[in-house]
């Protein structure tokens, strides 16, 4: 805080209040992944590697906040942070369900059919990956809680693209992996 109070940063607080085309679909399901509300702000943590989906962020959603850098040298990790304060902002959010402690809540959004690809797009970005199988085949995983993977998987379904949806083994069971098999 400054000597005058709170530094206020200008952003458009309203994007997220009408899905209406790829860029706020794609940042949803994005979000949706990598996101997290805490009390009314949104922050996004990501790789540094990863800071240039931030900077687009900051540009679709007109946000003058600067992006913070962190670095931790002894444990060899370096990551930068995104943090929207707004109330306006959170509530818009939560009508497509992302809210606080979502990992295990959320459920896929009712995104309108013409923009569920650009959804689909944000998630993978945020909580996917391309890996060879067996040497091969590729395929693409999605994590995440069993009820959104089976929404999600609903989703792919209706669109022709065949998938599966199974627990994560391990120790942390309550995650569940969504698998596409891309190619043979």
């Amino acid at each position: 805080m400054g000597t005058h109070g709170p530094i206020r940063y200008q952003f458009d607080s309203s994007f997220f209040d009408v899905l209406d085309c790829d860029e706020k679909a794609y940042w949803l399901g994005f979000i949706a992944a990598d996101g997290t509300v805490v009390r009314s702000a949104l922050c996004i943590s990501l790789a540094e590697k990863d800071v240039i989906l931030l900077k687009l962020f900051k540009r679709d959603i007109r946000a003058e906040q600067p992006i913070k850098h962190y670095s931790y040298p002894a444990k060899n990790v370096a990551f930068c942070r995104l943090v929207l304060s707004s109330i306006p902002l959170c509530r818009s959010l939560a009508r497509w369900g992302v809210v606080p402690n979502k990992t295990f809540s959320i459920r896929v959004p009712p995104v309108p059919p013409a923009l569920f690809g650009a959804f689909l797009r944000g998630l993978f970005d945020g909580d996917g990956s391309v890996y060879l199988s067996g040497g091969t085949r590729f395929c693409v995983r999605i994590n995440g809680n069993q009820s959104f993977l089976d929404d999600l998987a609903a989703g792919l379904v209706d669109r022709g693209i065949l998938c599966r949806v199974r627990p994560e083994y391990g120790k942390k069971k309550r995650i569940s992996v969504l698998t596409i098999d891309a190619l043979k």
